[in-house]
């Protein structure tokens, strides 16, 4: 049997090892995630199939996302099955400005067909852009958009259509949205 003291520095001991994990596993500053993000680039090996050629560059935050504190936002473009695919990370200074900015960052005028399955804080929209082609004719392509708040980041997928002037490619989008959250927790 130990003595009182003994057994008080076997539990001081005990409780300072199992606290040493926890105090490994600390999250990045929002900042300091943010320039991971933005000065890293996402290795085809962490795309998902058929998708090639990160290029991660500097974006300017939205206004509603501003007005939620917004600390960056990192867009990714991506070589894929469609005209246009990125994946875009909106970083925050905590989980509810990430939240907020995802249910009042949405224009009224696209759809939302719904939430992205496997993501509780998450909208799936589908909508139209118009602009001008490579040729300079006027196309309306269709536009599809995998949006989640994982913690403080704000995270998406995105895809556009030239066959389609409703919706993007849901299925790449929500893809690319998997693969961009897999690859943000590996950086905090």
């Amino acid at each position: 049997m130990t003595s009182p003291p003994l057994r008080w520095l076997l539990v001081t001991f005990t409780a300072a090892l199992v606290s040493v994990p926890a105090a490994a596993a600390k999250t990045p500053s929002p900042k300091t995630l943010y320039s991971a993000l933005l000065t890293t680039t996402i290795p085809d090996s962490a795309l998902p199939s058929g998708f090639t050629g990160a290029k991660t560059s500097y974006a300017q935050p939205s206004k509603t996302s501003v007005k939620y504190g917004a600390v960056g936002e990192v867009t990714v473009s991506v070589d894929g099955l469609d005209p246009n695919d990125a994946i875009a990370f909106t970083v925050f200074p905590d989980s509810s400005s990430a939240l907020a900015d995802l249910h009042h960052g949405i224009p009224s005028t696209e759809k939302q067909p719904g939430p992205v399955h496997g993501f509780s804080a998450s909208v799936l929209l589908a909508y139209s852009v118009k602009g001008k082609n490579i040729l300079g004719h006027e196309v309306t392509d269709g536009v599809s958009d995998a949006a989640a708040a994982v913690g403080n980041v704000l995270v998406q997928g995105v895809t556009t259509s030239a066959d389609s002037t409703e919706s993007g490619n849901v299925p790449a989008a929500i893809s690319l949205l998997r693969a961009a959250v897999k690859y943000e927790q590996s950086l905090a």
